[in-house]
């Protein structure tokens, strides 16, 4: 069963005006185009980056790059994350050369009143529909604060970003787009003009999953947005991200999670 501390999260596509918490991971590779900072308020975070494992402490950040292959592996139910996430291109935007340089690597940065207080301002920013621009604001206002000052970066570590990253981003949205259909391996290697030898490879190679347990994993991080941020039934979910039937999808989800989605759903209603 996954830890099920608390995050706190600021994901750009999915929560422009405000933040959302929940509590517990997905615990498996993935990756994604946007830079990801962590900062563990309170207990520990145990990461792994392209296979080798990162421990953040209490009072510590962690800026994870762009399309690099992570999974969360451990903490403590007590633990609290705070996470925000922020679009490449929005950073490319204002051409900035030691921008793209910082985040282009993977940092490990120690707690200072200063960014700490900035990071405090993007979490628990509430300017409705000009949110999103004052979270930009503030995070260039955190980044020059950490690029001045060397002393905060305690460890960069160096990740291979994902290679053939074309394709695994449209592997990804791919099988998001196409979870109610009959999704099969061929369907994928089809749309992407490779191999279906070439893709299964390729996601064993950068998840650990073959492409059945894949399209699962994606099916739970669906239902558990469902389960978090609409009132649908478990019947309704189960429809919308394709499981054949509730047993199914019941079990899938409590592989995962170590509970049932109903059980799941309980877990949100927490203080």
């Amino acid at each position: 069963m996954r830890s099920m501390c608390k995050i706190l999260k600021i994901e750009v596509e999915e929560n422009g005006t405000g933040n959302v918490i929940h509590y517990g991971f997905e615990q498996f590779r993935h990756w994604h185009s946007e830079i990801e900072i962590i900062y563990v308020k309170k207990g520990y975070l145990l990461l792994e980056l392209d296979r080798k494992r990162i421990l953040i402490n209490e009072n510590e950040f962690f800026v994870i790059a762009s399309n690099v292959v992570h999974t969360f592996l451990e903490a403590t139910n007590e633990s609290v994350l705070h996470i925000v996430k922020i679009l490449l291109d929005d950073v490319r935007k204002f051409k900035v050369d030691a921008l793209e340089c910082f985040y282009s690597f993977n940092h490990k940065i120690i707690d200072d009143k200063r960014i700490a207080h900035i990071f405090k301002d993007m979490m628990y920013a509430d300017y409705k529909g000009f949110n999103q621009l004052y979270i930009i604001s503030k995070f260039l206002e955190w980044s020059v604060h950490v690029l001045i000052d060397k002393e905060l970066v305690l460890e960069t570590i160096e990740a291979d970003a994902v290679e053939e990253f074309d394709i695994t981003v449209k592997i990804r949205k791919f099988t998001e787009r196409s979870l109610q259909e009959k999704i099969t391996l061929g369907m994928l290697a089809n749309h992407l003009n490779i191999s279906k030898n070439y893709c299964s490879t390729l996601i064993k190679q950068k998840t650990n999953f073959n492409f059945l347990e894949y399209v699962n994993q994606i099916r739970i991080r669906e239902a558990e947005k469902y389960l978090r941020t609409t009132n649908m039934n478990i019947m309704e979910i189960c429809h919308e991200i394709g499981f054949n039937s509730v047993q199914s999808f019941n079990r899938n989800f409590k592989k995962v999670n170590g509970l049932t989605p109903t059980e799941y759903r309980k877990g949100m209603k927490k203080p």
